[in-house]
């Protein structure tokens, strides 16, 4: 039985702290896992564990001192062996959480904006990619090809683990109506943010970061009357800027 389902069916009363606990157990998305530590934010919370709680192949990360054994243990051939075998299913509970297909939590079309309609995109079909490689790696018949394919799929497992913290971000400055992280460390200046939103359309691609913050800088020029340049706005809009 999924343990962080049998700890919710077993503690419907479970305190902050003793979901925290459970949490760190299983969970790998750091970004996720610091951003409810710090806000304290029960709710996040208690969605991050019914996720987990639906992953039937949970299993709880390595911890440290799981490590420090394998390294004090002296090298053979059959504990090499063992030290592989526990690797490669180290490595396949690290990517458990992505294994929840978390995009099944949300409706594209209920997504507020349309870059959180985005990034939901982009997630669920790197998803896709991610389950290909792994099963390519499973079905490997040499150390070569499995570690070429678990290259990949750790490389996606990257980008859709930073793609969801960022989703995660915006999804609770919304729901809070907490202003972006643009307004709260910089005063608006429309010379800074002309220059800004220069600089960025010269790149020849953009992070969903970057995206983001242009958005939230062309929210607020908009907002303020700014006036920008058909031309600049033709160039937004073609990097997927939604002018309102």
């Amino acid at each position: 039985m999924n343990p962080i389902l049998e700890f919710l069916q077993k503690h419907d009363d479970y305190s902050f702290d003793e979901g925290v606990v459970i949490l760190l157990q299983y969970s790998s998305n750091a970004g996720v896992n610091n951003f409810i530590i710090r806000r304290r934010d029960r709710r996040h919370l208690h969605d991050e564990l019914v996720r987990l709680a639906h992953n039937p192949y949970l299993r709880p990360l390595p911890s440290t001192k799981q490590v420090k054994q394998t390294q004090d243990k002296p090298e053979s051939t059959e504990n090499t062996e063992t030290t592989e075998s526990t690797e490669t299913k180290d490595e396949v509970s690290v990517v458990s959480y992505l294994d929840l297909d978390r995009h099944k939590t949300y409706s594209p079309e209920e997504l507020p904006t349309p870059f959180l309609k985005e990034l939901w995109e982009k997630n669920r079909d790197e998803y896709k990619e991610m389950q290909h490689c792994h099963e390519m790696m499973k079905q490997a018949n040499s150390d070569a090809g499995r570690a070429e394919w678990r290259e990949q799929l750790l490389a996606l497992r990257e980008s859709i683990e930073k793609r969801w913290q960022l989703f995660d971000f915006e999804m609770k400055s919304l729901e809070e109506n907490t202003p972006p992280a643009t307004a709260k460390t910089e005063e608006f200046n429309v010379q800074s943010y002309r220059s800004y939103i220069s600089k960025a359309l010269k790149k020849d691609k953009w992070t969903d970061a970057v995206q983001l913050e242009v958005q939230h800088r062309i929210d607020a020029m908009l907002a303020s009357n700014i006036v920008l340049s058909e031309q600049t706005l033709k160039q937004l809009k073609k990097r997927g800027i939604v002018i309102s």
